[in-house]
């Protein structure tokens, strides 16, 4: 009689030792924030759940191989379809608050983006940044370089904002963003500090899209730190490129001289009558027409546009934009013209004839 009660008080403490681990394993799912308190309820639940499927009973080794595996795989997938189908934060997860509006939450095979309290799921971590990039405070690279390990440390597994010049493009896969000096020259010119970078990764770019000293937005993923050589680089991954909107607007400047003398600024680039023609972005962005043509920036069709060319003596072609005129040469020379010069005849003849 007393061994069959004491079987009975066995099997009435398992009981409450799987019902109690049952609770606990399912709280944490209909909590709807993220807590380290969520996943301390989660391994208590599993433990009783354990120990209540295990102590007291018979095969207890089967048990103790097969018991464990089923239940944390059960919680696995159960935390898995909490987050893709309701749209639940990971219990067992890492989470990093990138700013007051963005977290993100990091689990074995997948992550959940909040942005501004929208979940968004991420299978096998391959969607880049997903919020809106204003939700992250903007720093320049110059600022965020300036104590380089401490920025790491600071960002490290979060998402950051940053705003730079590009300094190097690394074919269609990656940018560099190097510290530089404020003092902007003409034509965006910069002089790099080449031992303190951000080297963006992972991307997929057309590299005919970017320009060395444009300055770009770049939200990415803070990963990984490089000391070597007596230089720092911080990478980031899962990262989206922003072309900057300085260069949405500009100024046109036109120079004009009083001269009908030929001056040749570039391979077979010419003024007449001209000092300089600008485009002002802003008053640290004024880049020269001649190396706009020769960096792409502008081509000779977009300068035309629609115009159509008046032909005059030993001049193949002649535009009259708005503020100067373009003549084409027979020769492919090309010729900014002061619009106040209108006798362009002998205009193309080489001055070695």
């Amino acid at each position: 009689m007393y061994n069959v009660c004491g079987v009975q008080s066995m099997k009435k403490q398992n009981i409450i030792l799987i019902i109690f681990g049952l609770v606990l394993i399912l709280v944490p799912f209909f909590i709807k924030i993220y807590s380290v308190f969520r996943l301390i309820s989660l391994l208590i639940g599993i433990i009783l759940l354990l120990l209540g499927l295990i102590i007291n009973q018979n095969k207890k080794i089967l048990r103790v191989i097969f018991y464990p595996i089923i239940i944390i795989g059960g919680c696995l997938l159960l935390d898995y379809i909490n987050s893709y189908l309701f749209k639940g934060i990971p219990v067992i997860s890492f989470g990093y608050a990138s700013s007051d509006k963005v977290s993100t939450y990091n689990s074995l095979f997948y992550r959940v983006y909040d942005c501004e309290d929208i979940l968004t799921f991420d299978a096998n971590y391959k969607r880049d940044y997903l919020c809106n990039k204003d939700a992250i405070e903007l720093i320049g690279v110059n600022k965020y370089l300036e104590n380089p390990k401490e920025s790491y440390k600071d960002t490290k597994g979060k998402f950051v904002h940053l705003t730079g010049k590009i300094s190097e493009i690394v074919g269609t896969s990656a940018l560099k963003l190097s510290a530089y000096d404020e003092k902007i020259e003409l034509n965006g010119y910069v002089v790099f500090d080449e031992g303190k970078k951000v080297y963006i990764e992972g991307l997929d770019i057309n590299p005919a899209d970017y320009r060395i000293y444009d300055f770009v937005e770049v939200v990415g993923l803070v990963s990984r730190y490089e000391e070597k050589d007596l230089k720092t680089i911080i990478y980031l991954t899962d990262a989206i490129v922003i072309k900057s909107d300085v260069y949405n607007e500009y100024e046109l400047l036109v120079n004009n001289i009083d001269s009908k003398e030929k001056t040749k600024i570039d391979e077979n680039v010419y003024y007449l009558g001209l000092q300089g023609i600008f485009y002002k972005y802003d008053e640290n962005n004024i880049y020269e027409i001649d190396y706009m043509l020769s960096d792409k920036r502008v081509t000779l069709e977009s300068l035309i546009g629609e115009i159509t060319p008046s032909m005059i003596e030993d001049v193949h072609e002649l535009y009259e934009l708005e503020s100067y005129n373009i003549v084409v040469c027979e020769n492919k020379d090309i010729i900014f013209a002061n619009k106040d010069i209108t006798n362009l005849k002998k205009v193309c003849v080489s001055e070695e004839n």
